[in-house]
This record gives structure tokens, C-alpha cells and sequence, in this order.
């Protein structure tokens, strides 16, 4: 309280007082409404708000569709389909194959089966590390992919056309499916964009056991002059079909200027983006209080 005993001091005390109180109003303001900022961001309003924003950028790109899949995936998705078509189906009929061109029981030609499988289990590791550490593009890797699909059909004609012992064409068709298996499925997720992974996951897991789910009867009823020479040649023109569409990639990866698809905005990104945006504004209105 200003006590003063002439006007002029009358005055400036009521002055003072009242620009006393105005500073004080102001600063109780600028307390309320930093209190308001903190209630506003804490983790439950900032749950809702990154919910929300979330939401709102799923709206802004919207479901996967069948469209957003290029060219370049629906040819993979091809050479797959012809690849394992070209598998498959001789572990259903291959027994029945050895035991009447080379009179192998069913004991020994199951063995001989199991070649494939065996070399996934010994190859697919070592290779799969080979591509980590060379850190093979995906030309390498369709470059590879096609080399051993040809190597499969080699071995399928060797089994038709020689009289050889089918231990040495079978050894050959394992390794050489050992390196497809794993350059197939190290190049699918460069050409399947990451958003659209499980629909396009879901799109060749049914692609590639078409074929294997209807040649094996379809085969094993063929009416050839041999069992042998009919069904293994059929699956060495589609291992060469395969080792084909896997050029046409080649080919595609290497003309292609802008990559093999284009990248959908992450919505994880969007997010962060306005985050950022919104923690730098709040910043310069704090700044400014």
C-alpha cells in the first residue's frame, strides 16, 4: 500500500496499484493456460490424438486393393506359379516314376524324394547369409533364381532322356532348387511394396500351389508311350517357363527408371511429421507467453 500525503503522490499510488493488479491477472492468465497445455498433452490425450490422427491417414490412403499391385509383382507371382508347378508334383508321382523305369522300391525311391527337401535344409542357410553379406540386389538375386530354375529343368531331362542313376540327377535337382527356394523368397519383398505385403503374401501363397494341387492326378493318368519321359519332360518345359518369365524380371528390374513400384506414404511417418508439428508449435506459443 502507497501512502502519500500530497495529490500528486495520491495519484501515482492509485497508478501503481492498479498496474499491480493488471500484472497479476496476467500472470494468473498465463499460469491457467499453461496448466490447460499440460492437461492437453498428457499420454491419455496424446493416445487419443495420435488414435485419431492415425485414422485419419488410413482414411487418406486407404485399404489395400488389387490395383496398387504393379505389373512386375503379377509377373513374379507368374514365375512362382510355373516354378513350383514344377516341384511339386514329382513328389507325388516320382515314386511311383522310379519304381517302374528303374526298379527301386518304394523304401529307395522315397529316399530319393527327400533330395529336394534335404538340400533346402543344408543350402537355404548358407545362402541366405551369402545374399545378407554381398548384399545382392535384386538383379543378383533373379539372376541366381534363373540360372537354378534352368538347372532344374536340366536335371528333369537328364531323368527323362538318360539312363543314368537317378541318384546324380536327383542330387543335381536338389541343389538347384535349394538356390531357387531362397532367391524367390529373398526377392519377394522387393517387388511387393510393404504395405500391401499381406495381401500381396496372401495373393502368391495361393498362386504357387495351383499347380501342385492339380498336376500330380493329371500326370500320373497321362496316357504317354512313358510315364517317365512324358511327365518329367512336362515338368522341364515349365521349370524353363519359370527360368523365361525370371528373365522377363531381369529385363523389367533393368529398364525400370524409378524402381519396380512405387512407394505408399507410411502412415507411421505422416504422423510423426504432424507430432513434430504440433511440439514445435506449442514451443513457440510457450516461447511467446
Amino acid at each position: 500500500m502507497v501512502c502519500c500525503s500530497t495529490p500528486a503522490g495520491l495519484i501515482w499510488g492509485l497508478c501503481a496499484s492498479k498496474v499491480d493488479a493488471s500484472l497479476k491477472r496476467e500472470a494468473d492468465a498465463n499460469s491457467s493456460l499453461k496448466q490447460e497445455a499440460d492437461a492437453n498433452s498428457s499420454p491419455q490425450a496424446e493416445s487419443t490424438d495420435a488414435g485419431m490422427e492415425v485414422s485419419q491417414t488410413e482414411q487418406m490412403i486407404g485399404p489395400p486393393t488389387f490395383t496398387q499391385l504393379s505389373t512386375t509383382y503379377w509377373v513374379f507371382v507368374l514365375c512362382g506359379a510355373l516354378m513350383y508347378g514344377s516341384i511339386v508334383p514329382i513328389w507325388f508321382i516320382g515314386s511311383k516314376i522310379f519304381q517302374e523305369e528303374w526298379g527301386l522300391s518304394v523304401t529307395e525311391s522315397d529316399r530319393l524324394l527327400l533330395l529336394p527337401e534335404g538340400f533346402i535344409v543344408l543350402v537355404a542357410p548358407a545362402l541366405g547369409a551369402l545374399v545378407d553379406k554381398l548384399s545382392m540386389g535384386l538383379g543378383s538375386r533373379l539372376s541366381f533364381l534363373g540360372v537354378g530354375q534352368a538347372c532344374i529343368g536340366i536335371s528333369y531331362l537328364t531323368l527323362a532322356l538318360s539312363h543314368l542313376n537317378p541318384v546324380i540327377p536327383m542330387i543335381f535337382l536338389g541343389f538347384s532348387y535349394a538356390i531357387c527356394s531362397t532367391m524367390y523368397w529373398a526377392s519377394f519383398p522387393l517387388v511387393c511394396p510393404q504395405q500391401l505385403l499381406p495381401l500381396g503374401t496372401g495373393i502368391l501363397g495361393t498362386a504357387v500351389n495351383i499347380l501342385p494341387s492339380v498336376l500330380p492326378p493329371v500326370l500320373a493318368n497321362m496316357e504317354t508311350y512313358s510315364l517317365k519321359l512324358g511327365t518329367l519332360a512336362f515338368l522341364g518345359l515349365l521349370s524353363a517357363g519359370s527360368a523365361a518369365v525370371t528373365a522377363l524380371l531381369v529385363r523389367i528390374k533393368s529398364s525400370s527408371e524409378s524402381g519396380l513400384y512405387q512407394r505408399l506414404p507410411l502412415a507411421s511417418s505422416i504422423v510423426i511429421a504432424e507430432e513434430e508439428g504440433k511440439v514445435e508449435q506449442e514451443n513457440i506459443m510457450n516461447s511467446m507467453l
